[in-house]
């Protein structure tokens, strides 16, 4: 090689070379560090491919470590760019990225891991004039597609044949760097590796025009690849005089002359069928699901497609449209319970992990798995016992499941996403059922979502007496918090639930309770008070402070009760109903007087206790009165305003209009629990939806209430009302609104000073 062409050289440059896999990109690459070293360069190959054969060929067909074994089997205190680190052909340095078992892992993970230990082992420091990369490009995923990256390669190659689906592959690398430079030039061209195929010249000349890319070299198909590959080295080593070699050494000068760059310009895959097979397909009538063959000659082929109905002869325009509605409308699988977040594409409020493992805590004699990283189950244990730390320290309310939730983890770590976390899982699995739990549930953050862990196959280790439940929440990629929650709910029900117990006559179910409430027990305590009063019993709180054995015996009750008629409770009821038959009585959880008489008239009539209703409630009525009374005087003709996420506000408004108070106007914020409002009062009250607090709360200077009610207080606030917090749970029965009417006589009648409404102020005058 002329050695003028290195005058132009670029120091430390570094080269991608892409391809499909199995299209000769490995041998290419090389071949062309073979072709570069002998220009007395200082070269790196770096093999990005899971097969770790890229540089087999130079190191005359000796396997060496991969990185990613090395990462596996060596302590951190260990590494040594040495152990990695291999010398070949004429001083090539060769380094292997390697990959995980087929089937688990994540081999793009891998990627990212090899690029991160030998930049912490110092290999820039080596000062190699070229990098050679040679890249998987079947799927450019975001590890694979590191080397692409701009602090990385600076030069990128293409490598294809004729075959359509290897220039398929290379249209997609395409796409990659164009999603990485944004109109920046950095490819080199198209490396043309010929396999024989008909019409392959002009295939690849097509598609090169189409994408505006140069042909750097053409590879003919040749016998002395084999011969070299057999004996373990490159053709530039085994056949030194070989015109192929030649080929190299024009590819290799064209790299040290750093000669032109060109942009990604992909084609569609339209575009590309078009350019290289010489037609199109296009998408004629999206309803009916027809599709237009267009050939180059301008004959036309309509070809049925089965993309929307099973059956050619009922392809029209009507009954297509009939499946698609029914699909969208009436969502009949039940696979498909999804939150309102979700539904409505909100952002999401918290993740599924987090929400699931909120459910699943709740049983008691159950084991809650987190299959992840530490830091996931360490932030949902904190998130899980902050709540119970502060019901417990402010209002000595004992939460047992927020106290000590049964959490375990699998600390997932680095290699472990990489190689796969499933023998680490079914290891974790082993440990729990040798502490005889009733159930073991698992759920998955993030990670084992993205590296695919199949969490199905852990099922068949559990046992008649200890049940293993996954629920495959994948962190946020499954959706929000309560999506979590759905997806918990649903997975325990199908399966625990047996559906062979027969219901008994005095046994209800509840269902759905919250399990972040900090009054949950105290409702319950009501709730059981109410209906024993009627002769009945709760069977199963599905899922709060429960156990295995009574989600078992689930279908033991007759009816079932919603704790709360929100979007989830509603789902909830139709997955119960539709999977186990499950019954429903009309009204849930009672709040307030009025919802309370209802409840208790509704089950006494089904379970034929009205005698003891109406005495009951005769009671109940003077109690109310006399405690209206006793408050009347201090809130009678008080502007009430009110901010709430709840849907649910008659048992607030039955206890305003009993006083006699103002209901200026209920301002509903947009919440993740509901999509719904209805009140017996509607015609009563005005009521502002999706509302926000804006102009640091000066629309509510213009109402100029007395007194604004809020499920959360802001600096935001500004007047001089005065401000109580609404419970996002609030207490079940007759004396809901009373209750937190007695706190509001208390602060008018102490005059409180609300000094919080000042923070604000105070943090802009010092921190501002």
């Amino acid at each position: 090689m002329n050695q003028g062409m290195f005058d132009q050289e670029k120091k430390a440059s570094q080269i991608a070379i892409y391809g499909k896999g199995g299209i000769g990109k490995s041998t290419i690459s090389a071949n062309v560090s073979a072709a570069l070293a002998s220009c007395d360069k200082k070269i790196l190959q770096v093999g990005c491919d899971p097969k770790h054969d890229s540089t087999r060929l130079l190191m005359n067909g000796r396997e060496i470590t991969t990185v990613l074994d090395y990462l596996r089997d060596t302590e951190p205190n260990d590494y040594n760019l040495d152990d990695i680190l291999f010398k070949g052909y004429r001083d090539v340095a060769c380094v292997e990225a390697g990959g995980p078992e087929p089937g688990v892992g994540c081999a793009g993970r891998g990627i990212l891991s090899t690029f991160k230990l030998i930049e912490d082992l110092g290999v820039r420091e080596m000062h190699f004039d070229y990098t050679i990369y040679d890249v998987l490009g079947d799927v450019v995923c975001g590890g694979f597609a590191v080397p692409i990256r701009r602090e990385y390669a600076d030069r990128i190659y293409v490598v294809t044949s004729g075959e359509y689906m290897s220039i398929y592959a290379a249209n997609n690398i395409l796409k990659g760097i164009k999603n990485y430079d944004h109109g920046m030039k950095r490819v080199g061209g198209i490396i043309f590796n010929q396999r024989g195929i008909a019409d392959e010249e002009g295939r690849v000349q097509r598609f090169a025009k189409a994408v505006n890319l140069p042909v750097c070299v053409h590879i003919p198909r040749s016998d002395e690849f084999a011969i070299a590959e057999q004996e373990g080295m490159t053709l530039t080593q085994r056949f030194p005089n070989s015109p192929i070699r030649g080929k190299f050494e024009n590819l290799a000068n064209e790299m040290i002359r750093n000669s032109e760059l060109f942009e990604a310009n992909p084609l569609s895959d339209m575009e590309l069928e078009e350019t290289v097979l010489g037609f199109k397909v296009e998408v004629s009538n999206h309803v009916n699901g027809e599709k237009t063959l267009a050939q180059k000659n301008g004959t036309y082929q309509t070809v049925a497609s089965d993309l929307l109905l099973a059956k050619e002869d009922t392809c029209n325009y009507k009954s297509a449209k009939k499946v698609t509605e029914s699909k969208v409308v009436e969502k009949k699988d039940p696979k498909s319970f999804i939150s309102k977040g979700l539904l409505y594409r909100e952002p999401l409020h918290g993740c599924a992990y987090n929400g699931s493992i909120g459910v699943t805590i709740q049983i008691k004699d159950a084991i809650s798995l987190s299959h992840g990283p530490a830091s996931c189950a360490h932030m949902a244990n904190n998130a899980i016992t902050s709540i119970g730390r502060r019901a417990l320290f402010e209002r000595g309310s004992v939460l047992a499941a927020n106290i000590i939730p049964p959490l375990q983890s699998t600390d997932m770590d680095e290699s472990v996403m990489v190689f796969g976390g499933m023998d680490l899982l079914r290891k974790k699995v082993e440990n729990c059922l040798q502490q005889k739990p009733s159930a073991i549930f698992v759920t998955t953050s993030c990670t084992p979502g993205i590296i695919g862990d199949d969490l199905d196959h852990i099922i068949q280790m559990g046992t008649d007496v200890c049940p293993v439940v996954p629920i495959k929440a994948d962190g946020d990629m499954a959706g929000d918090y309560m999506q979590g929650v759905i997806m918990a709910h649903i997975e325990i029900a199908r399966h625990l639930i047996d559906k062979r117990v027969e219901p008994k006559g005095n046994k209800v179910n509840i269902i759905g309770e919250r399990s972040v409430g900090r009054n949950a027990e105290e409702n319950h305590r009501i709730v059981e008070e109410l209906i024993a009063s009627l002769g009945l019993e709760v069977n199963c709180r599905f899922v709060k402070n429960t156990t295995v054995d009574e989600i078992r015996n689930f279908m033991m009750a007759e009816y079932n009760i919603l704790s709360k008629d929100d979007y989830m409770g509603r789902m909830m009821k139709d997955f119960l109903e539709k999977e186990f038959g499950a019954k429903f009585f009309p009204h849930r959880l009672p709040v307030g007087f009025f919802e309370t008489q209802q409840w208790l008239e509704g089950l006494s009539e089904i379970y034929n206790k009205q005698n003891q209703f109406v005495a009951l409630i005769d009671q109940k009525r003077e109690e109310f009165q006399q405690r209206v009374d006793v408050l009347k005087p201090y809130l009678k003709g008080k502007r009430l305003v009110v901010v709430m996420y709840m849907r649910n506000i008659d048992w607030l408004l039955e206890t305003a209009f009993a006083l006699e108070m103002e209901v200026l106007q209920i301002n509903l914020l947009n919440s993740c629990m509901d999509d719904r409002f209805t009140s017996r009062y509607a015609e009563d009250i005005k009521v502002v939806e999706n509302y926000e607090f804006v102009n640091q709360g000066e629309d509510l200077l213009e109402l100029k209430p007395d007194i604004l009610l809020t499920n959360y207080n802001t600096s935001t606030i500004k007047g001089d009302f005065l401000c109580d917090t609404i419970p996002y749970s609030p207490s079940c029965g007759f004396f809901s609104g009373i209750e937190l009417a007695s706190r509001w006589k208390e602060i008018f009648s102490n005059h409180i000073k609300e000094s919080w409404k000042n923070d604000g102020d105070l943090f802009t005058k010092y921190f501002a």
